[in-house]
């Protein structure tokens, strides 16, 4: 059959026969067969799983990757032998709200399946015996302390008897098997009390254990912060909750001081580090004004247990090492007393200076993404060269979205540490700091710039920045002055309305905050604004490929080490929400608001398909711009947009076109920070 043409590869055949010889060499060769960039050069829809009546909100493999489960609006959760292509059980869970998240329990041989769902319950479900179409298992776990939605659950390898969840109402709670549990109006297994911390509007959108140290539990909010705990180090508390339950939004009643400090003091102030894109804290005031919101709809960890990925609704992804953390740049000297002197523009290997030359020529066209692109392929063949660093900030700049101001300051403060004697970097550092809202710092680059560069004095660029980088100044004084009035007037009409100070953040809150380290790496394409479950994951045995799906029914591939977009494939007609990698081989799960679970995986050349469905979107930059103006967009006309119009619809009228060529990064006079796309600046 020629969907099976890709075996003939002797990477594919070495391994097959390798597997009659003995099981164990299986883990060799398995992790090698996922990562082919020519498997995945080929990755296409394969087959669909019909079964489900709704959306299928959540997907889930079993350990050694033989089953899939799916939970959907349904209420049902199916299990499935993808290979076969069939159905195991289809079970009733009796769920009364959509089902957001399944977990197999860990060491049970897959005879437990842990639920959670739009109804504020947690189940666990015996599916040992459980077998033929809508079965309704029996429950070793029915939970409703809950009283939001659960929007994720988390287990972990080496710990089969605890199970975790995360809700909307703000909470984490652990639940141990071992222990019979009874549901009341004050549950006693909270290990997280958001709402002690950062007020009445906290939710929980998602929760993920590190595979490898399981003390480890990451939490992803309604914010832009990324928090990792050590659970070791919590508390677990009680927190009562007012006996009405109508109204499922906020339930949770901090009645008397000493119960609601009891909850605070739970989680010590060395037990949690905070992890945000060094762009958003400061502009989090901005975003509520313009009813903008942020929430990390996903949260996982590679499988070294290094680093968190995060999909960040109404943002991009990011990337958080934990070993080696980074500060964010505005909190980095400016300026090295020793630089770095690398590699120079006249010094790059011919390889290099003709990525250097290609991408110029893209930044001329203004296709800018593709600019940024050739910029990072570059750098990671000479990491040390300030020219591609500076060039990449230029390109940043003109494209502008969603932090690519932060993301080009970044550059400029890398490349005048490699090499301090630049100008084009320092006017593009100073440029990057008053759009970010920092005109302090900007002053202080171009005191810097003014020392250095004397002979620049009188030019009209520096004279321009001068001017500017001043009313900047004078604006953020008269701003500072109201914002503390507004914030004074804020705190009294909380203590008023609430009779106490539950919805202001904690002193240890505020601390956390100010301590958050800086992304990695990021990744831009997608968008992420309808739908808050919409995952990012790795892929390949070194997850060397970032996962995510999108709002126009497409999903995206980028290399994680670059952040290019790799392939970019239709996966549904309107929203894709789900993305599973099998856990052994180059095989993924597929699922959005169609009832279907789609199964991808290499084909043939000849199977190449180019429809509606299924095909690959050969114009990405063009999609990632649509997404770029959908996530900046008026969210009801971007809600409807989605459940009416496909990425192909949009794409036609959203491809940018050059008027005319614009002047090379290493050309360029002076900077224009307005970019061909009007998104906002971050």
């Amino acid at each position: 059959m020629e969907q099976y043409k890709w075996l003939s590869d002797p990477l594919v055949i070495h391994y097959l026969k390798s597997k009659e010889i003995s099981d164990s060499l299986i883990p060799i060769y398995q992790p090698k067969l996922s990562s082919m960039k020519s498997l995945i050069d080929r990755l296409g829809l394969d087959y669909e799983l019909s079964g489900h009546s709704g959306c299928v909100n959540c997907l889930e493999w079993n350990k050694d990757g033989s089953i899939l489960a799916s939970g959907s609006d349904d209420l049902h959760i199916i299990l499935w032998n993808p290979f076969l292509k069939r159905k195991i059980a289809s079970l009733d869970t009796g769920h009364q709200g959509n089902i957001f998240s399944v977990k197999f329990m860990p060491q049970t041989m897959d005879g437990l399946v842990a639920s959670a769902a739009g109804d504020g319950r947690v189940k666990i479900h015996w599916v040992e015996h459980a077998s033929g179409m809508n079965s309704t298992p029996q429950t070793s776990l029915q939970c409703n302390c809950h009283v939001g939605r659960v929007k994720r659950l988390a287990t972990a390898p080496d710990v089969p008897y605890l199970l975790w969840s995360g809700a909307e109402d703000g909470t984490v709670m652990q639940f141990d098997l071992r222990i019979p549990h009874a549901c009341t109006n004050g549950p006693s297994n909270i290990l997280i009390n958001l709402l002690s911390h950062t007020g009445k509007q906290a939710e929980v959108k998602s929760i993920a254990i590190n595979p490898v140290r399981t003390e480890q539990l990451v939490v992803g909010a309604n914010d832009p912060f990324i928090r990792l705990y050590d659970r070791r180090m919590i508390k677990i508390t009680s927190v009562p909750i007012c006996s009405e339950r109508a109204n499922r939004g906020r339930q949770y009643s901090l009645v008397t001081s000493s119960q609601s400090e009891e909850s605070r003091s739970a989680i010590p102030l060395g037990c949690a580090q905070y992890f945000a894109p060094g762009h958003l804290p400061q502009k989090l005031d901005d975003y509520r004004r313009r009813f903008r919101s942020l929430a990390s709809t996903y949260v996982t960890f590679d499988a070294s247990g290094r680093y968190i990925l995060a999909n960040l609704g109404g943002e991009q992804i990011y990337l958080y090492d934990c070993l080696t953390p980074k500060l964010p740049i505005t909190q980095v000297p400016l300026m090295d007393k020793e630089p770095f002197h690398g590699t120079d523009i006249f010094t790059l290997p011919p390889e290099i200076e003709q990525m250097k030359i290609q991408a110029n020529a893209a930044f001329q066209q203004r296709q800018y993404t593709t600019a940024i692109g050739l910029y990072s392929k570059a750098l990671m063949r000479a990491p040390n060269s300030p020219v591609l660093y500076s060039n990449r900030a230029a390109a940043c700049m003109k494209r502008n979205w969603d932090g690519d101001t932060y993301a080009a300051l970044r550059d400029c403060v890398t490349s005048l540490k490699i090499d301090p004697n630049q100008i084009k970097p320092f006017h593009r550092l100073a440029r990057c700091l008053l759009d970010l809202g920092q005109p302090r710092l900007a002053n202080q680059a171009f005191q810097l710039f003014k020392e250095k560069f004397p002979q620049q004095a009188n030019s009209s660029m520096l004279h321009n920045l001068h001017i500017e980088v001043q009313k900047k100044l004078e604006l953020q004084e008269q701003r500072t002055e109201r914002e503390t009035a507004r914030r004074r007037m804020d705190e009294e009409s909380e203590l008023l309305e609430d009779g106490d100070a539950s919805s202001s953040i904690t002193e240890n809150e505020k601390i956390w905050r100010t301590r958050y380290w800086d992304y990695t790496s990021r990744y831009c394409g997608h968008c992420n604004t309808t739908t808050d479950i919409k995952e990012a994951n790795f892929f390949g045995d070194d997850g060397q490929y970032i996962l995510a799906g999108s709002d126009d029914g497409c999903f995206f591939i980028w290399d994680r080490n670059t952040g290019i977009v790799e392939r970019v494939l239709r996966g549904d007609e309107s929203i894709v929400n789900c993305l599973q990698p099998h856990p052994f081989t180059c095989l993924l799960a597929s699922s959005g608001i169609d009832s279907v679970v789609r199964i991808w995986s290499p084909l043939p050349q000849e199977r190449a398909v180019q429809d509606r469905l299924g095909g690959v979107v050969h114009d990405a930059e063009s999609a990632a711009v649509a997404n770029q103006r959908r996530m900046n967009a008026d969210p009801f006309e971007m809600f409807l947009m989605n459940m009416g119009a496909t990425a192909e619809d949009a794409m036609p009228d959203i491809t940018v076109r050059a008027r005319r060529p614009a002047a090379s990064p290493d050309e360029e006079q002076e900077e224009d920070s307005r970019a061909a796309i009007q998104c906002r600046q971050s």
